[in-house]
């Protein structure tokens, strides 16, 4: 846990997944709306591509969020990227995340 995690007063908001209302949960668009309503911290689970890039995805496979028999790790950055996860969101990386939101994730 990062420094000033005790310091604020609970509670402590905490986006998990994003907040996905309007957006796809874990895609940048998810944790944008997150903050817009008053997260402070942001929660994702990170999975690798088949080139290594560490991808915001909560599942292992893409059964659940697009309706795909393949796993994450099956497919490299560019074609995860080709992915819709709804409404023209695709996958995003970590490195996006914290270039986004440096100090909440």
């Amino acid at each position: 846990m990062g420094a000033g995690w005790f310091e604020p007063p609970a509670p402590r908001v905490l986006a998990h997944r994003g907040l996905a209302l309007e957006a796809p949960e874990n895609t940048l668009a998810a944790f944008e709306a997150a903050i817009r309503a008053g997260a402070r911290y942001l929660e994702t689970d990170i999975h690798a591509s088949a080139d290594g890039a560490a991808v915001l995805a909560h599942d292992p496979t893409l059964r659940r969020v697009a309706h795909r028999p393949e796993a994450v790790g099956e497919l490299d950055l560019a074609e995860l990227r080709r992915v819709d996860l709804g409404g023209g969101h695709g996958f995003g990386t970590l490195d996006e995340l914290l270039h986004a939101f440096p100090g909440r994730a």
